[in-house]
């Protein structure tokens, strides 16, 4: 209070572990009757841990003496999970390096960092398929080497869903009030699956200028049709004659079927000839 009577108009002032960033404060005026309150809050980067917070007031008239106290804290931080394999483009598409076959295995590149950015080692994390209407999990639990850094490989299931597909990490964190929040967080990848092309009829002998017909099938390598998007999708098959691009049909989408109906040109030579599709 000033010696006329009025209150002093002042603000208590605060550091953490003797510095004074790291923070943001509202409030904290001194009110009538002498008390005061404030907020404090952490910056994202603030360190996990235990910590001094001392509050201090320096008047702004001289027939009074500063003060300050101080106590103790602890604070968590969380974790981050970034992935490095699988990996995604500037369009966020999976990069053409991540494409893995059914039935063979993903690798899988993660590192795990704090809050204020620094490796966390001798961590576990877990890496997992998630289950579908076809598969089961699929999961496997590794451990981050000392740069934060950690890999494993996951077998993708030889019925999985072709097309984009997702891979999860988890980390459950340090318990603890100076411990770490968990972290979990997904990227995507593309499955492949083989294709099987087979020729079931077709014309064996003609003369030039009749007609070839080539009949057969386009299924996956389950002997199922093929899928965009989960849904059954036409194909374009080509047909060659001695190497020669000569026609091109659709599969049919629900079954796999193509039929090729072609005229031989009268100028073929006689002889044996090699059809592809």
């Amino acid at each position: 209070m000033n010696r006329d009577g009025s209150r002093l108009t002042t603000n208590v002032l605060f550091t953490i572990d003797d510095q004074p960033v790291g923070f943001s404060v509202s409030n904290g005026s001194v009110q009538d009757g002498g008390w005061w309150n404030a907020t404090l809050t952490l910056t994202p980067g603030f360190e996990a841990g235990t910590h001094v917070l001392e509050a201090s007031i320096v008047p702004t008239v001289n027939f009074y003496v500063g003060s300050e106290n101080n106590t103790t804290f602890d604070s968590r931080g969380y974790s981050v999970i970034t992935f490095l394999e699988p990996s995604l483009d500037a369009l966020g598409q999976p990069t053409l390096n991540d494409r893995t076959e059914r039935g063979t295995l993903l690798d899988v590149r993660i590192l795990l960092e704090d809050n204020t950015g620094n490796a966390i080692g001798g961590q576990q994390i877990t890496f997992m398929l998630p289950a579908t209407d076809q598969t089961d999990e699929v999961s496997v639990t590794v451990t981050t080497a000392t740069n934060g850094s950690a890999n494993g490989s996951l077998l993708v299931p030889f019925n999985a869903t072709v097309g984009f597909s997702d891979v999860q990490a988890q980390y459950l964190g340090i318990s603890g009030t100076t411990g770490l929040l968990g972290y979990n967080t997904s990227t995507q990848y593309v499955v492949l699956a083989q294709t099987n092309m087979s020729i079931l009829e077709h014309t064996e002998q003609l003369t030039a200028g009749e007609i070839l017909y080539v009949n057969g099938t386009l299924l996956d390598d389950l002997g199922l049709p093929l899928y965009v998007d989960g849904v059954e999708s036409v194909a374009i098959v080509r047909m060659l004659v001695d190497g020669v691009p000569v026609a091109s049909v659709q599969s049919d989408a629900l079954i796999g079927v193509f039929s090729f109906v072609y005229t031989v040109p009268e100028s073929t030579a006689s002889g044996g000839h090699m059809v592809e599709v």
